[in-house]
């Protein structure tokens, strides 16, 4: 044990064990040394839970639920739904671990990995990602900020379905607001806060700016009086 204590971490402190006589400079040293040393280790340890919990997510992803398409699905009691349910049950806890890292390069990495069609500098809220395994149906452009949360899964008729969820370039959706399945944000698309966005919420053929809000989701050419901004940004 005495040896435990020797170089290179904290010599002084295997003499101090052996009634030997140290200097007072070199206990200061020591010290130095073994604060170091647990803040490293504290620093690797939040590394590795981040690495752990992010490889859990995409291991439930893909070796639970597999790839999805528009024809996936199935009965409610079969097979597929019971895939699904699996990692649905699962991300809540994989992700809730990655909050720290919400709006970070890493989840729209995660993002990626799990499936979705993900474009640059695109910003992911750590809760969008807790109902929606079935990353495969999301696809975000270019510049994009997600607020709040999304998915592409639906029940209908005792059976589990997929509809995609697209979302344009340089669109933002504030917290608490809704992507359901099927739905598509046209570029430049501003959702606020709460907003439901449901299929036909924001009009595909206009080319001007939108604002969704309410549940559901309605456009207008207009922000709301008294909003400037989101996410920094002017609207």
């Amino acid at each position: 044990m005495c040896q435990s204590w020797g170089a290179p971490l904290a010599p002084t402190l295997g003499r101090l064990w052996r009634n030997q006589a140290i200097a007072a400079p070199e206990v200061g040293i020591d010290l130095v040394r073994l604060l170091l040393f647990f803040g490293q280790s504290c620093t690797l340890s939040t590394l590795l839970e981040m690495v752990s919990h992010a490889g859990l997510f995409l291991l439930s992803k893909h070796c639970l639920l597999g790839r999805v398409t528009d024809s996936s699905g199935g009965q409610l009691r079969g097979w597929d739904n019971l895939k699904w349910a699996s990692a649905c049950v699962n991300t809540p806890h994989n992700v809730g671990a990655l909050k720290p890292y919400s709006l970070t390069p890493l989840l729209s990495w995660l993002a990626k990995a799990g499936g979705a069609q993900v474009g640059k500098d695109v910003q992911i809220h750590w809760k969008g990602f807790l109902g929606c395994p079935e990353l495969d149906m999301i696809t975000l452009g270019d510049d994009v900020y997600l607020g709040g949360a999304f998915y592409s899964h639906k029940f209908a008729a005792a059976s589990l379905a997929y509809s995609a969820v697209k979302v344009g370039r340089g669109a933002h959706t504030g917290g608490r607001s809704m992507l359901s399945p099927g739905c598509h944000l046209p570029p430049s698309t501003v959702a606020f806060d709460g907003a439901l966005v449901i299929p036909g919420s924001a009009n595909m053929k206009s080319d001007a700016k939108q604002y969704l809000s309410g549940n559901p989701a309605i456009s207008n050419g207009t922000p709301p009086a008294g909003l400037f901004e989101i996410n920094g940004k002017h609207l």
